[in-house]
């Protein structure tokens, strides 16, 4: 299914414009529509010279209704004269959304058929943080929004906000740049060089930019959702299992110290039942390794937006640098590198713009994963030294029941205490209270906290080195080779997560 044409509000009240392909379907639906609303008007967006994109079109009455809404066009722009057909579909997809202020997108839901589909331009849509209605092509009546910002207007309706939208759902995982950030870095960073030709180069280098965005932004934002979906599944799952098998001793303590029905017992078979479906399943249906998987492709796509804007570097690191050979045999390898090779050949960057590309390396790149990864060995120690203090204080309660009930009956009789009770109640925390702790203690384990915090912060102190040589950088030779220098840090750090944590599959306790 198609998307729609896009629709953007204009500066006069009512006035809508459609940004429209004109293909057949959904596109010319929505282009009729606004031509029909007073004021209403047409900007036709071709993937290719209107003669020969009529060709794609399979029947006489449908070229007669696109030849008609060409004509009522106030505008035509061709999307690309020479690329092949498959790549202007997809260039096509990408200057409808550029153009546009909200995309409204008729779609399935399934993944794209080839270049230009519907996913595909929905998710770039996303990663330039595009107002999104959209409707389900199988049941017309559900429409779902994305990106809104509620804003109240002078009349107190509901419109769009000036400022920049939210993250989508299904934006990428923490510790990556939303991309739709990056433009504004960009801009932010402009007039930090020198020379007469800056304000040119600025130019280029937004457009330059731009295009890198778009190649790179659909397939990382993809990646960076499914990344989301598996690893959450997998952590929440890893947990229950924990869980689970401390609530199972428990269970059959209380049953046999407390004298329950024998029936209880069912509560421990059905924790195990479902550690052991939970275990089963996940490590079946690889919720761990589509996590790593998609996790890595997306940080290697995310390194390769920097990478091809800031050296012109035209194919991946991953084959020069002998760690990424841990993880030669990933799935999410192979997809990076078949977008690389689909990334045109940008050539290297104006030299006059060296100040905004450094300045932009500094503080959208370096600065940003320093600052993540120092954030990140901190949240990760202190996710470790409390889940140690939890352990630690269910071994020292457990020391303190062990004492109280080494304590002669008779001293409770002396203070009137019922000592059949509290011999009941000592005895179940002296059984639950070790499970817990072991419990803690392998969740501490599994995930690693304190060694993923340990790379971080080593991490951040190699980015602050990197910070300090970029200084001295003087030519966008020297550039390049600081860019590859740090792409070949960020990919070792990357398959090392991938090497450490792939040890840990769901696992039965």
């Amino acid at each position: 299914m198609r998307s729609s044409a896009a629709a953007p509000e204009t500066g006069a009240p009512g006035v809508l414009v459609a940004v429209s392909p004109l293909a057949e379907g959904a596109d010319r639906l929505v282009a009729r529509e606004i031509l029909r609303r007073p004021g209403g008007r047409l900007q036709a967006v071709l993937p290719l010279p209107a003669e020969e994109y009529a060709r794609d079109f399979p029947t006489e009455e449908s070229r007669r209704e696109f030849a008609a809404l060409l004509g009522a066009a106030e505008e035509t722009f061709t999307v690309a004269d020479q690329a092949t057909r498959g790549e202007a579909y997809r260039l096509v997809g990408r200057e409808v959304v550029d153009r546009c202020d909200l995309l409204i997108a008729i779609w399935d839901g399934d993944p794209a058929r080839g270049k230009g589909g519907t996913a595909e331009t929905v998710a770039y849509a996303r990663s330039r943080n595009k107002p999104i209605y959209l409707i389900d092509g199988e049941s017309p009546t559900r429409i779902t929004r994305e990106g809104f910002v509620a804003d109240r207007d002078s009349t107190g309706g509901e419109g769009l906000a000036t400022g920049p939208a939210p993250r989508p759902p299904s934006a990428p995982l923490d510790g990556l740049n939303n991309l739709g950030d990056l433009d504004r870095a960009l801009e932010e960073c402009k007039g930090s060089g020198a020379g007469e030709d800056e304000e040119g180069a600025g130019r280029a280098l937004t457009r330059r930019l731009q295009q890198v965005i778009a190649h790179f932004g659909p397939a990382y934002h993809e990646a960076g959702a499914r990344a989301e979906r598996a690893q959450n599944t997998y952590r929440q799952t890893s947990k229950a299992v924990y869980i689970l098998a401390t609530l199972a001793v428990l269970i059959v303590a209380a049953q046999s110290i407390f004298g329950l029905s024998h029936w209880i017992i069912a509560g421990e078979f059905g924790a195990i039942a479902v550690i052991l479906l939970m275990t089963k399943l996940g490590n079946r249906r690889g919720w761990h390794m589509l996590w790593l998987e998609n996790r890595l492709e997306a940080e290697w796509l995310r390194h390769g937006i920097f990478v091809a804007f800031l050296s012109g570097q035209t194919t991946p690191g991953i084959d020069r640098h002998w760690a990424c050979r841990w993880v030669a045999r990933s799935d999410g390898v192979a997809k990076v590198k078949q977008v690389w090779n689909e990334l045109p050949h940008l050539g290297a960057p104006p030299e006059a713009g060296l100040g905004i590309l450094k300045a932009f390396m500094r503080s959208a790149w370096l600065e940003e994963q320093r600052d993540y990864h120092a954030r990140k060995a901190a949240h990760e120690v202190a996710k470790h030294h409390r889940i140690e203090r939890a352990g630690e204080l269910a071994f020292w309660l457990t020391f303190v029941a062990a004492a109280l009930h080494l304590v002669p009956h008779s001293i409770y009789h002396h203070f009137h205490l019922p000592d059949k009770p509290i011999i009941r109640v000592l005895t179940i925390l002296a059984i639950g209270l070790p499970a817990l702790g072991a419990a803690l203690t392998g969740l501490r384990a599994h995930f690693e906290y304190r060694k993923i915090a340990a790379r971080s912060a080593m991490m951040a102190e190699h980015l602050e080195i990197l910070i300090g040589d970029l200084a001295g950088v003087r030519t966008v030779t020297q550039l390049g080779e600081l860019v590859k220098e740090t792409e070949t840090l960020m990919l070792q750090e990357n398959s090392d997560w991938y090497f450490t944590i792939g040890l840990h599959e769901l696992e039965k306790g």
